[in-house]
């Protein structure tokens, strides 16, 4: 994430681009870079979720990250609802980008994502699979259940 923690910083369209640039200038051209965009943009001082799907579409990006900047528990799905959800995931096919949903996402959501018809193309589940959290290390029985949840949508 390119982000500062206190305040992402990426308020304004401009600012955002540039860092974006500045980015892609220090990395190898294979290296695909991941727009973020925060579920909980009025918390992180950035650009709605929205603006950064159309933004990173202008700017060449083929993928999208929706996460949470505040770590307090509350979701993606949460912050944004699965009526803004479903408009981000037809945005991204219009703007024929690929989008991950991450931001304390459980099992649980997947259930609520799939018959609302949110499909990202990745959800981040790194708290989901880590004994003690998204700090904690790896579980393999964490990862089954994943496994299982994901296989059965």
């Amino acid at each position: 994430q390119m982000c500062i923690r206190d305040s992402s910083g990426c308020a304004r369209r401009s600012h955002l681009r540039r860092m974006w640039g500045e980015v892609r200038e220090e990395l190898d051209d294979q290296i695909e870079l991941v727009a973020v965009a925060y579920a909980d943009s009025d918390h992180a001082d950035c650009l709605t979720p929205e603006q950064v799907f159309t933004e990173a579409a202008d700017a060449g990006f083929r993928w999208c990250l929706i996460d949470t900047y505040t770590k307090n528990g509350q979701s993606s799905l949460d912050h944004l609802g699965t009526m803004r959800l479903q408009r981000l995931s037809l945005l991204s096919v219009q703007l024929r980008m690929r989008w991950a949903l991450a931001g304390s996402i459980d099992r649980t959501h997947l259930q609520q994502l799939a018959a609302e018809g949110i499909d990202p193309d990745f959800v981040g589940v790194r708290g989901g699979v880590c004994h003690g959290g998204r700090r904690g290390e790896l579980d393999p029985q964490r990862v089954r259940l994943w496994q299982q949840a994901l296989r059965s949508h």
